[in-house]
């Protein structure tokens, strides 16, 4: 894997606009779990994750407003529901994943296909419990164009967002709470690392909602 350090800059952002001018973007936020941990930690059964207040919003709330200030051609949003449909701007396209209860990989290969079927070229994936994704984050992986595969380090830790080119499109798991990082795990050799901001942190449990609020 290589490293590389992005800083966000107007020159920087406006090499992304001239990118996106032959290259298509989308962005696919999964937000159609099941949210099993959170509701076997303590919470109330009748509690949605995503809809749980943190820091004075909903959960879900911090990375929708976070990917609405981000360039691209197409953001869109996977749901099992229409629980969230409330909080979601008209900027984003809603998915419904009616086998959401087959894990992350149903949801993220729904966002693929549909991505594909419009003509984006590549899909940049992040998930919907992560409150403290930036949109440097976002910018610095979407401009990233040297290999197939891109994804966010974080010091020691790999994490979202992560962007897959379109001839990585179908090699992606089909079953199971797998996703861009099993991707990742079976092409190694085909991932470009870009230095994050903000933090990886994803809120799985009552304790990291604690935690982290």
């Amino acid at each position: 894997m290589i490293l590389r350090d992005r800083s966000l800059s107007f020159y920087r952002i406006a090499l992304l606009v001239v990118y996106d001018l032959t290259v298509s973007n989308a962005i696919v936020i999964l937000a159609a779990g099941k949210s099993l941990r959170f509701k076997s930690s303590g919470s109330k059964k009748e509690d949605s994750k995503l809809l749980v207040n943190f820091k004075g919003k909903p959960l879900v709330s911090w990375v929708l407003n976070v990917v609405s200030q981000v360039e691209c051609d197409e953001r869109i949003v996977v749901v099992k529901d229409d629980s969230l449909n409330y909080l979601i701007e008209e900027k984003f396209t809603i998915l419904k994943n009616h086998t959401a209860e087959l894990g992350l990989a149903s949801s993220l290969n729904i966002g693929i296909h549909y991505a594909l079927g419009e003509g984006h070229s590549a899909v940049t994936v992040a998930l919907a419990d992560m409150p403290f994704l930036t949109v440097e984050s976002f910018v610095n992986v979407i401009a990233e164009d040297s290999s197939p595969l891109v994804a966010t380090s974080y010091g020691q830790r790999v994490a979202h967002p992560i962007k897959i080119k379109k001839e990585m499109f179908f090699k992606l798991p089909t079953v199971g709470d797998v996703g861009a990082k099993q991707l990742m795990a079976d092409f190694p050799n085909m991932v470009t690392l870009v230095k994050g901001t903000g933090s990886p942190v994803d809120i799985d449990t009552k304790e990291d909602l604690d935690k982290w609020s």
